[in-house]
């Protein structure tokens, strides 16, 4: 019998799922990113996985959005902190680090995002591009 995971357990187990899959993202790509090692990494079992998302692909969608969010709210934090051009330079600057730091935001046009991308949902491919959109109205 399967134990039931506390509030608190759920949430960290998310977190660690969202942080190990960003990483293997930016190391290893879509494809070469498993279910079973994220589990690993989060202490679950394969099958709790999908107690928490759908799937791979609900994940990997999930970790995107995510990222661009935090992206476009810390660029405005600082464009709003500083209202002149070097607001914008010092956001720009931010974006740039961040976008090193994953690679697959900007990845777009590789073999391996286009695997991601064929294996999603419409429902995700419309969130991602609600998520793009509002990067793009930051500048």
């Amino acid at each position: 019998m399967s134990r039931s995971f506390t509030d608190y357990e759920k949430d960290n187990i998310r977190k660690s799922l969202l942080e190990a899959c960003k990483q293997s993202w930016t190391q290893y790509g879509y494809k070469k990113t498993s279910v079973d090692e994220l589990c690993k990494h989060a202490g679950i079992s394969k099958g709790a996985f999908y107690l928490f998302f759908e799937s791979k692909e609900a994940l990997f969608c999930e970790v995107l959005c995510t990222v661009q969010e935090q992206i476009c709210d810390t660029a405005s934090e600082i464009m709003e902190k500083q209202k002149d051009r070097r607001g914008v330079t010092e956001a720009l600057k931010w974006i740039y680090r961040e976008y090193d730091k994953n690679n697959f935001l900007y990845n777009a046009d590789s073999m391996d995002f286009a695997i991601f991308k064929n294996r999603l949902s419409k429902e995700q491919v419309n969130k991602i591009r609600e998520s793009e959109n509002r990067s793009r109205q930051l500048f």
